[in-house]
Parts: C-alpha cells; structure tokens; sequence
C-alpha cells in the first residue's frame, strides 16, 4: 500500500521536475527560488483550478511576472520597471543656465550669421566690381567677364552649395587674387 508521504513526494518530484522545463522555457530570465514565489504560483494554481503542469505553471508565472521576486528579469519587467521610474526633475537653476546657454549659442550664431552674409555681400560686391583697364583705359570685358565668371564659380562652390569655407576666408581669397590679376595687369600694361 502506498503512503500519503510516498504520494506528497512523487507530486514533489513532478512538480520540480515541471519548474525545471519552464526554467528552461523562461531562459535567458531567470525566477528566484523563493518560498513566496512559489506561493504566488501555487495560490494562482489553486484559484484557477489548474494542475501543476508546465504549461499551467508558465502561465502562471506570465500571469504574476510583476509580482515576482527574479534573479534575471524578463524583458517585460524590465521594460516596465524603465516606465515606472519617476521623472527626472531638474532644478530651476539648471534649467534657467541650460536656457541662458542656449540663448547664447543662438545669439552666437546669429551674430556669426549676419557677419557671413556681410562678408558674402562683400565678395559678391568685389566680383561684380572687378574690371581690367588696358594700356588704353579702355575695359578689357572679355577677360573680366571671364575671370568674374570663375569667381563666381569658386564662391558658389566654396559658399553656396553646401560649401565650408568660411566667408571671410572667402572674401579675402578673392581679394587676394583680384589684387594679384590687378598688379599682373599694371605690369603688363607697363611693358607695352
């Protein structure tokens, strides 16, 4: 005849060996060995009327994932726990040097801004001016129209269309090369 201690410890013995598929199931969380986990899980066992099986089990264990102690926490608990946290305040000295920073970032680069464009303004002024005089003082327009034309060409590129150059190195670039092709004119002029 078998006993009431022989029948409690096959049904031990099923019961662990069903934890055992659903650790494996649960992986790569990992549920605490706890008495109160296991109470959670058999009281939600009893009241739905389920056997311990590992099917039963893992939906318990779905079930009741937020009021269980975890070793490796699922991605839900996880993800939840990440919800829950309260807001992160900032002080109102914080928050006012943050805005005073911003503000003067802005501030900076509108100043950076309005200087661009002057100096912009200023080459294009520049390139629109250019004329060379022959020996004559009569205006060479073929080569400047031709030399302006490749100014342009060289601030379009270098400003314009996504260019980097800084428009002061810009402007001083074509500074530098009108006043060379000035000289170069003067000295072709003085040959002559």
């Amino acid at each position: 005849m078998v006993t009431q201690q022989e029948i409690s410890a096959e049904v031990a013995k099923l019961v662990a060996a069903a934890f055992a598929q659903v650790a494996k199931r649960l992986l790569p969380a990992r549920l605490s060995n706890t008495n109160s986990n296991a109470a959670f899980i058999a009281a939600h066992l009893k009241d739905q009327n389920l056997a311990p099986t590992p099917e039963n089990i893992y939906a318990a264990i779905n079930a009741l994932a937020f009021q269980l102690q975890w070793d490796v926490e699922p991605e839900k608990v996880k993800a939840r726990r990440a919800n829950e946290r309260p807001a992160k305040l900032k002080s109102v000295e914080a928050s006012n040097r943050e805005f005073i920073d911003k503000m003067k970032a802005s501030e900076a680069a509108d100043a950076k801004a309005k200087r661009d464009a002057e100096f912009d303004r200023k080459t294009l002024s520049l390139i629109d001016g250019f004329v060379l005089v022959d020996k004559m003082g009569r205006a060479t327009l073929g080569k400047s129209d031709s030399v302006k034309t490749s100014l342009r060409q060289y601030f379009s590129r270098n400003r314009e269309n996504g260019g980097k150059a800084s428009a002061e190195g810009v402007f001083k670039a074509v500074q530098t090369h009108i006043n060379k092709l000035y000289q170069e004119q003067e000295r072709a002029n003085e040959r002559v």
